[in-house]
């Protein structure tokens, strides 16, 4: 039968501007470069590809608490806890090594990846943002599968994925997957490819999250501490707002035509 979705587990973009405050305040303290040069760099701005990257977890490992930020080929991974009262302790994921089957205790993870990968657990979520200050991202790709309780069976569809992206003006887009459940007694990853209309668009932010689903086929997320997923190999691309390179020449022009005329001041 059709699976069903409750349309209350989409995120809302309310809830995502909460919960980056803190880091878009990191960001913006590092750009206090003056109003006049802010002014002219803004005005000047050439938005340039970054160079596409395959986002594997290959350099990072170990558990990630709410609100945690991680840096992969430059992209910004950030763990987060769809609970309002939240705190960095609590576990929403870890990075862990497919090659060591102890970093998956008490759960049945997938046995087909032997690389570094990422889990979303207690229902946690995992956002991407570009490596910009001001940027967004594309994603056309990436494998996924269902993370299952060493305790409990499962049906053929174990769980979803949800991919949901927010555009720069707040509207967002969202594509659901489904995970299988286990075969031979494990799960395993697939490959999952991305609608047109979702590669094709440029966000802000791109989150993943999961569901558990019951041998019925009604499926549910943020409710039990059971959607969890396994992800590797992101296929993204990266716009990112860079000043043209006029605008440093203009910069300099700018700091050497003050100078002199304050040494003309202290000569006169």
């Amino acid at each position: 039968g059709t699976t069903k979705v409750p349309v209350k587990a989409n995120i809302t973009k309310r809830q995502i501007i909460v919960r980056n405050s803190k880091f878009s305040h990191q960001a913006s303290a590092a750009c206090k470069l003056g109003k006049l040069f802010v002014a002219a760099a803004i005005s000047a701005a050439a938005v340039v590809p970054a160079q596409a990257a395959i986002i594997d977890f290959e350099k990072l490992l170990g558990p990630v608490g709410h609100n945690q930020t991680m840096l992969e080929e430059g992209y910004r991974l950030t763990g987060w806890a769809n609970l309002l009262t939240a705190v960095e302790t609590d576990l929403v994921g870890a990075v862990l090594d497919g090659s060591d089957l102890e970093t998956c205790v008490s759960r049945t993870c997938p046995t087909n990846n032997t690389t570094h990968y990422y889990a979303g657990l207690n229902d946690g979520l995992l956002s991407v943002q570009s490596p910009g200050v001001v940027g967004t991202v594309k994603l056309s790709s990436f494998q996924a599968s269902y993370i299952g309780d060493n305790a409990l069976s499962y049906p053929s569809v174990a769980g979803l994925i949800r991919v949901q992206g927010w555009r720069p003006n707040g509207t967002s887009l969202s594509q659901t997957f489904n995970l299988a459940g286990p075969t031979t007694g494990s799960f395993k990853f697939a490959q999952f490819t991305m609608a047109s209309a979702f590669a094709t668009t440029s966000f802000a932010e791109i989150a993943f999250f999961g569901f558990t689903c019951a041998a019925s086929g009604s499926c549910s997320a943020f409710s039990t501490d059971r959607g969890q997923f396994a992800l590797d190999n992101l296929n993204v691309t990266a716009m990112v707002d860079l000043p043209e390179p006029a605008t440093g020449l203009l910069l300099g022009l700018g700091l050497i035509g003050v100078a002199a005329s304050a040494r003309r001041r202290r000569q006169a």
